[in-house]
């Protein structure tokens, strides 16, 4: 029995996840016998969206050799977020990683295949147990 839940509806809680929610209804009618009614177990499945204080951005100016930092803020929940820094040749459509760019700051090169009026881009992804997984893509900056 879930304390105070007594009306018609009830707001599933943090406490509630995993665990089997019963529904029992008692009703009557005048002249009538008092009647119960117990449904099935409804199964909870509790899920909150993660997000940072800010949007995903690159904090500074982007050129090459020039060090990149990731800028998102505190997230609502804790979690340990992780960075793919990817790139996107000129004249292209697709991204590709930035070999080994897995931390918070990056500083791209030529040698990572990068290259003038290319763009940038920075992806965070986290995970919590009861959260939905996200990626959140930052805007692509053009490299000059």
């Amino acid at each position: 029995m879930i304390t105070g839940a007594t009306t018609n509806h009830y707001t599933v809680t943090t406490a509630d996840l995993g665990s089997d929610i019963d529904v029992s209804e008692t009703g009557s009618k005048i002249y009538q016998t008092s009647d119960f009614v117990q449904g099935g177990p409804v199964t909870t499945s509790l899920v909150a969206l993660l997000a940072p204080a800010t949007p995903v951005r690159i904090a500074e100016t982007v050129a090459i050799g020039h060090v990149l930092s990731a800028s998102y803020g505190a997230w609502n929940s804790p979690v340990t977020p992780t960075n793919e820094w990817e790139h996107e040749a000129p004249a292209s459509i697709i991204w590709n990683d930035i070999t080994g760019a897995t931390a918070s700051t990056c500083t791209p090169t030529a040698a990572d295949g990068i290259a003038s009026t290319g763009h940038i881009r920075l992806v965070v992804s986290a995970s919590r147990p009861g959260h939905t997984t996200v990626a959140l893509t930052s805007a692509a900056v053009t490299v000059p």
